[in-house]
């Protein structure tokens, strides 16, 4: 099993937690994601299983908000009522176990494995003893917080163009939009690329972005702001060279004024996060304001991709 975590957890190292763990499909990733972080206040975890492509959204937490049975019974009704709006579940079961957080952290390090991209890049845990090629920038993100550790491949799309669209000694400035857990600007600021903006609507992912800035020493060159893309001026005078926008459909195609505006002509966006029956909408839409596509990838159910401005 591999995956990108989605959810915080906020417990003493040596106890027991709750897992609620609800399995689904991709296409009905984002309503589940939405609805365990309306009954939770926080977002999910979110596991993809390398065999079988399903996907577990679990939560964490140290006391149940609320009795077993109420949860049970919310999650299935909220699991028929996304059936019945046409939305694939696949098997939608539901799962509340406690386990002990030493088993949940054992976990992580068996799955979560260092990875490099290209001879430029090494994004690692801290528990890593995987040592860095001569000149190549190294990451260190942990699992656990926010969106965003690298082993999604939507994550993993925007790391590798990140480096084959950087140009050494040319200053680049980037734009990160849904900036989760800051991988991507911290992956930035470690390849060259300034200045850099990260912008992330979630308060928490913000300090948990600002915190991993500050893990990695790139804090004085990475600037993370909580910002709505909905509420942000529709023009920009500022301009970017790169903006990545690691972001769910309804926005990529809602907001395409306020991303496009702020970037620079033969300018390059790169855009992840989309499912591959809706990329082909994203791409006809970003080719009518005259992006051109460069390079995408297909992973199952989901596709990226990398587009150039007036080119």
């Amino acid at each position: 099993m591999t995956g990108d975590n989605n959810g915080r957890v906020l417990c003493p190292t040596n106890s027991a937690v709750w897992q609620i763990s609800v399995r689904t499909s991709a296409e009905a990733e984002v309503a589940m994601a939405a609805l365990l972080e309306s009954l939770f206040g926080e977002p999910p975890a979110v596991y993809v299983d390398a065999e079988t492509r399903t996907i577990a959204l679990s939560i964490y937490c140290e006391e149940l908000p609320c009795p077993e049975a109420e949860i049970r019974f919310r999650l299935r009704t909220s699991l028929r009522w996304i059936r019945e709006h046409g939305l694939k579940m696949d098997a939608g079961r539901v799962a509340i176990i406690k386990i002990r957080r030493q088993d949940w952290a054992e976990s992580w390090k068996k799955h979560f494995q260092p990875l490099e991209f290209g001879q430029a890049l090494l994004v690692k845990p801290s528990w890593s003893q995987c040592k860095p090629r001569a000149g190549q920038g190294v990451v260190v993100l942990d699992p656990g917080l926010s969106f965003g550790t690298g082993q999604h491949p939507t994550t993993a799309f925007c790391l590798e163009q990140l480096v084959a669209c950087r140009q050494k000694g040319q200053m680049q400035s980037l734009l990160d939009i849904g900036t989760g857990t800051g991988i991507l600007a911290i992956a930035a600021a470690k390849l060259g690329y300034r200045p850099i903006q990260a912008l992330d609507l979630d308060p928490s992912a913000v300090r948990v972005a600002k915190a991993n800035a500050l893990k990695n020493r790139v804090a004085k060159r990475v600037r993370i702001l909580q910002r709505d893309l909905t509420r942000l001026p529709p023009g920009s005078e500022r301009k970017f060279d790169v903006i990545c926008a690691n972001l769910i459909y309804d926005l990529l195609i809602g907001q395409t004024k306020r991303i496009l505006s702020r970037l620079q002509p033969r300018g390059t966006f790169i855009s992840a996060g989309i499912l591959r029956t809706q990329f082909e909408q994203v791409r006809v839409l970003y080719a009518a304001a005259g992006l051109k596509l460069i390079a995408t990838r297909r992973e199952k159910e989901w596709q990226s991709g990398a587009f150039v401005f007036g080119r």
